[in-house]
């Protein structure tokens, strides 16, 4: 009897010690996370601390200069780009995927286009036939 009042005492202890050290480990991680946002919006206020001038208006092209810092590159959206350019918003997702616009950047699922970036020509053949290749056999 005292053998398996022990054994189930012993079962409970371990079966509370894992629980604990769970918990344990939940916490430190949650503070840890915690202590990562506090640094990036430390970080964050230091940075706008140190801009000088101020946004009068909402522009895009602002918001990109102070997230790339000193790096002051204008970039338009994909729907940007085709309205710019005149062309469908897919053909520029295609261009930007195929590398053929330069400085094109993907940041997440969204493509960045320099505002300075010129109009692609188009290779393709209007009438959707190909162009046939004269290769010497008659």
């Amino acid at each position: 009897m005292h053998y398996q009042a022990f054994a189930i005492a012993q079962n409970v202890e371990k079966s509370t010690e894992g629980r604990l050290r769970e918990q344990k480990q939940n916490l430190m991680t949650k503070s840890a996370e915690r202590e990562g946002l506090k640094q990036r919006v430390a970080e964050m206020k230091e940075f706008l601390n140190e801009q000088i001038g101020k946004i009068e208006e909402y522009d895009e092209g602002n918001i990109n200069c102070f997230i790339y810092g000193s790096m002051c590159m204008k970039y338009l959206s994909i729907r940007q780009t085709a309205e710019k350019w005149e062309i469908s918003i897919r053909r520029i997702q295609v261009l930007c995927n195929e590398g053929r616009i330069p400085g094109a950047v993907k940041i997440g699922s969204y493509w960045a286009i320099p505002s300075d970036a010129e109009k692609i020509t188009d290779l393709r053949i209007k009438s959707g036939k190909y162009i046939k290749k004269d290769i010497g056999l008659e």
